[in-house]
């Protein structure tokens, strides 16, 4: 464990850059590099470590590694192939599924997906790794320890960066293998999904020094630490992350300029991709996406703002997140974000679909999906594990175990061994107590 030290700009005493530096600092140790933190307590002498692996294996809390998975990350980083990929070969990161134990709310099913592993994806292709040679890392996989930090030495933000994991697969290169397959998990409930997409928004928006010519106090060579694709990439995630916003504020225009046609275009289009294949779930997927679309909004601008104002004017709370568990704790009230954002986004379309009377039916059609998804929220959230009632048959068979075992106790253990049980017992062949 790492001694706390004093963090300016927040005003309190914290491990240094938090899980960032937890992992750089174990990365120093294996490698024999020296390490700038100190240890309040460790099992076993910090400095055994140096040289006793070969490869490091990060992964979530709620990350569920099968068994020989371990064992077939190491071999791949030891393959010829992978050694001879220079700049993709210091991080290979497997591919993630979600884990169908995990999926215990129907929302959970809804927004994120049923899991388990679908055998025709198996080899699955990666665009960036397999075609542009620049897998993208998301925190999960198997590190080379030296390379990896010679390639990002002096070459991250301190106390800057938040989502590393895609920055780091960047600067160090990163591969994939799609033939081993990791299980992750997803919130239970709407607070969590938000709060998540939330922490996911500001750790884009923390990478803009890295797409910006100039930023205070940040050396040029850092700033330009990252190549053309690489900086496409961070684009690409900065974009993604308005397409919500932008999409509440064409959809309230034209439900101000009564355009019902072009109204549902922006609505259904960006959806019909995850209709497909069409089943019941899907659809029921695809109308939830729909009326959580002003939740994920509003969280986004809300990442995108305070992210902006911690950068450029508080310099604050620039490393605050909360972890996934700490979300998925249940609360003694339910939280109440997720009912005014709902119905002030139903409330503000119904207001201008109702002076645009050409589309009043489609825009109030949509504010009662909107007001009406944080009102049910709670019934999804419900679990969907039964508990499941034993059949007759369970009841007989249940029936002859219990007088079974009954009776061993009955006959074996008697007041003449004053209730000491017999050393062995052989029942077939019948031979009794031996």
């Amino acid at each position: 464990q790492r001694e706390r030290i004093f963090h300016g700009p927040d005003h309190l005493h914290m491990s240094r850059e938090r899980k960032r530096g937890s992992v750089e600092t174990l990365l120093k140790l294996v490698s024999g590099q020296p390490v700038e933190d100190t240890f309040a307590y460790a099992s076993i002498p910090p400095e055994n470590l140096k040289g006793r692996y070969r490869y490091v294996i990060t992964l979530d809390s709620d990350t569920f590694l099968p068994p020989g998975a371990a064992h077939r990350m190491a071999g791949a980083m030891m393959h010829p192939l992978q050694i001879r990929q220079r700049i993709q070969g210091r991080i290979l990161h497997p591919r993630m599924e979600v884990s169908a134990s995990s999926v215990k709310t129907r929302l959970s099913q809804l927004l994120g997906s049923a899991g388990g592993s679908d055998p025709y994806n198996a080899l699955y292709p990666d665009f960036y790794g397999d075609y542009l040679f620049s897998g993208n890392f998301a925190g999960k996989g198997i590190i080379d320890p030296a390379a990896f930090l010679a390639a990002t030495e002096n070459k991250i933000v301190p106390g800057l960066v938040l989502s590393h994991d895609l920055l780091e697969g960047q600067l160090s290169g990163c591969s994939c293998a799609s033939d081993i397959i990791l299980y992750d998990s997803h919130p239970a409930s709407l607070r969590g999904f938000l709060f998540r997409h939330h922490r996911w928004t500001r750790g884009d928006w923390q990478l803009l020094c890295y797409l910006l010519p100039f930023y205070p106090g940040i050396p040029r060579e850092i700033l330009h630490a990252l190549n053309t694709l690489s900086r496409h990439k961070l684009w690409t995630n900065l974009l993604r992350s308005i397409i919500s916003p932008l999409r509440i504020l064409v959809l309230l225009y034209l439900a101000f300029s009564g355009r019902p046609i072009l109204f549902l275009a922006v609505l259904l289009l960006p959806e019909l991709p995850f209709l497909f294949p069409f089943d019941a779930n899907a659809f029921l997927s695809c109308l939830a996406r729909i009326s959580s679309l002003p939740l994920f909004a509003a969280m986004e601008v809300d990442a995108i703002v305070r992210s902006l104002y911690r950068q450029f004017v508080s310099h604050e709370n620039l490393l605050k997140w909360t972890t996934a568990a700490q979300l998925s704790n249940p609360t003694d009230k339910p939280p109440m974000l997720p009912y005014y954002l709902g119905i002030g986004g139903a409330a503000l379309l119904a207001a201008c679909s109702l002076i645009g009377s050409v589309l009043a039916l489609p825009g109030f059609l949509t504010a009662g999906l909107w007001a009406l998804f944080p009102l049910i929220t709670p019934l999804l959230e419900q679990s969907m594990e039964r508990s499941l009632y034993p059949t007759g048959y369970m009841r007989e068979v249940l029936g002859t175990i219990a007088s079974e075992t009954l009776l061993y106790y009955e006959t074996s253990i008697t007041g003449e061994d004053h209730g000491l049980p017999p050393d062995n017992v052989q029942v077939e062949p019948n031979k009794g107590i031996s």
